[in-house]
């Protein structure tokens, strides 16, 4: 922070100095004050500065004159460290215009560069105070705005007679904070603007009052909000002031009251978070919501409050004003963005449940919900409707299914669990379900456990036809040449095998026919596919072997109890 300071330099006129901060609260004052201090005529009192970074460079512009007496001008100096500075030679770089409205005053008060282009918004001492906008490509030479004055004070109103201005771009948008001094109190106006020139005034001005409490630093009946700033990340704007106490004038902290929440269903926790005395005297917070002011706090010394009653998965809007010990209300805030209440998603309740699909349903108030298959990690993505059918699951499986819901502001609910077992797979010896198993088929059936393309019917006739399986009727037993071939196999069999392997296993579960799947496969007849069937067969074998686990697959424990066998 550069700041103005006099009373006690050696030429007894203004210097300017420099503090540091941690975190824009506790200042430290540069132990080598002041860094910039008169040596030229056009300089000899000194007052305001403002300082950027510009690239490796810092800039800065301040007011002077010959004396107290004199026509104030700006002026520019260089630095690479912020504390040893150069003057310009060719200073001053924005004086008065004679004849004009800044005939006697053109003092820098706030400098922001966008779009490689130097905007300076200066100020005059005119009896009612107006401001003024001029442009720059190099921060040296200056062009005052043709639309001058662009901010002006307005008779008989709060802010006849305003200066001061402090300016933020933000988005796109500028916006100047400008004080006043037709009080007491002193006042801080709001005026936005899209380009920069063109400035519209806030109809909610004025947003803070600059008049502390009677015992306080900040008394006098005039103050000035000399500084803006955004010392870190969080979004959080300081507001720096100067007020006057017999005679001597100090500076303050403005916080701009953010507003954080915790939400339910039904209810905003709101919480300000500033730098302000909430408990002293009349001191103290309201809060109440923009739709309905019903719903507010009242007066409490408190920064905390709930609102209570609220629809869920709804936005609402609320403001924060504060007072001062003295009742004087100071500066209010809004929530930068709408506020939603939680949703919420009701339990998982099943539907139809086949041997390869289970159902879903689920009911709440949120805006779209989120199911997930956790056993196989498949999901649908976001849903707004419900139910929802899992399908090409296994028979007689249990699965984790899961659902979240979430808010119109993307807020979302905890996860709510459901263990579900798919239908079971047909028992040895019991019927299986026979039929059609293409799901691109008019009469597909998904409760069949067996069946072929041959019992499918389509709209389109399929372009090429099925031959028929050539059905072989084992005619070896155990001992013969059967039990001879199956031990030649050596390699895994399993479920989607195409392999004249595959062939020779049927014909060796035909010819042990341990139960109803041999059966059927020997009714079908053995092809070079392992299929569904050959896989029950399988497992049927493996149980009457005692083989554990019967996974249905032709694998080292099978071909090993197939080794034993003609012994």
């Amino acid at each position: 922070m550069y700041y103005v300071g006099y009373g006690n330099t050696s030429n007894g006129n203004p210097n300017i100095g420099l503090a540091t901060s941690p975190d824009g609260i506790n200042w430290t004052k540069y132990a080598g004050n002041p860094v910039l201090a008169p040596s030229e005529s056009y300089d000899g009192y000194m007052w305001e500065a403002r300082v950027i970074k510009d690239n490796d460079t810092y800039k800065m512009w301040y007011q002077a004159a010959n004396n107290a007496s004199s026509p104030m001008s700006t002026n520019y100096a260089t630095s690479s460290d912020g504390i040893r500075w150069t003057k310009y030679s060719g200073n001053p770089v924005l004086t008065p215009t004679a004849g004009s409205w800044d005939a006697s005053y053109a003092g820098v008060r706030y400098v922001i560069k966008a779009n490689n282009v130097y905007n300076m918004y200066y100020e005059t001492n005119t009896a009612v105070g107006n401001d003024g906008l001029a442009t720059s490509s190099d921060g040296i030479n200056w062009t005052k705005y043709s639309g001058n004055p662009i901010l002006t004070s307005s008779p008989g109103q709060w802010d006849y007679a305003n200066d001061i201005p402090n300016v933020i771009l933000k988005n796109g948008v500028y916006y100047i904070y400008y004080s006043t001094n037709s009080g007491p109190p002193s006042r801080v106006g709001l005026a936005t603007s899209t380009d920069g020139m063109n400035f519209t005034k806030d109809t909610s001005s004025p947003i803070i009052n600059l008049v502390g409490a009677s015992s306080t630093w900040d008394t006098g009946s005039r103050g000035e909000l000399v500084s803006l700033m955004q010392p870190d990340d969080s979004g959080k704007l300081y507001g720096y002031y100067r007020g006057i106490s017999n005679g001597l004038w100090s500076i303050g902290l403005l916080s701009n009251l953010t507003l954080e929440n915790i939400t339910t269903n039904t209810s905003t926790t709101l919480s300000v978070n500033s730098f302000l005395d909430y408990t002293s005297g009349s001191a103290g917070y309201y809060f109440y919501q923009v739709a309905d002011p019903t719903h507010n706090s009242g007066w409490i010394r408190s920064n905390t409050w709930t609102d209570t009653g609220l629809t869920p998965d709804t936005s609402y809007d609320y403001y924060v004003k504060y007072r001062n010990s003295d009742g004087i209300e100071l500066a209010y805030a809004t929530t930068d963005y709408p506020i939603y209440t939680m949703s919420s998603a009701s339990p998982l309740t099943v539907g139809a449940i086949s041997q390869n699909s289970i159902t879903l349903s689920w009911a709440g108030d949120s805006s779209d919900y989120y199911l997930e298959n956790t056993t196989n990690n498949t999901n649908p993505g976001w849903l707004t409707s419900s139910p929802y059918i899992f399908s090409e699951l296994s028979c007689g499986t249990n699965y984790s299914f899961r659902i979240k819901g979430r808010n119109a502001g993307g807020a979302e609910t905890d996860w709510s669990t459901i263990n579900i077992s798919s239908a079971p797979c047909p028992l040895q010896g019991s019927s299986p379900v026979i039929g059609c198993t293409d799901s691109k088929a008019a009469n597909y059936n998904p409760q069949a456990a067996i069946g072929s393309s041959l019992l499918c019917k389509y709209n389109i006739v399929p372009p090429l036809s099925v031959p028929a399986p050539t059905v072989i009727t084992p005619v070896f037993s155990r001992g013969g040449q059967i039990i001879s071939e199956i031990q030649k196999v050596t390699r895994d069999l399993r479920l989607g095998t195409v392999s004249n392997d595959v062939k020779t296993l049927q014909s060796f579960l035909i010819a042990e026919s341990k139960g109803y799947y041999a059966k059927t496969l020997a009714k079908n007849g053995v092809t070079n596919n392992f299929g569904k069937l050959t896989k029950l067969a399988l497992i049927e074998w493996q149980k009457a072997m005692k083989i554990t686990p019967a996974s249905g697959v032709f694998g080292p424990k099978t071909r090993a109890k197939v080794k034993l066998l003609g012994l």
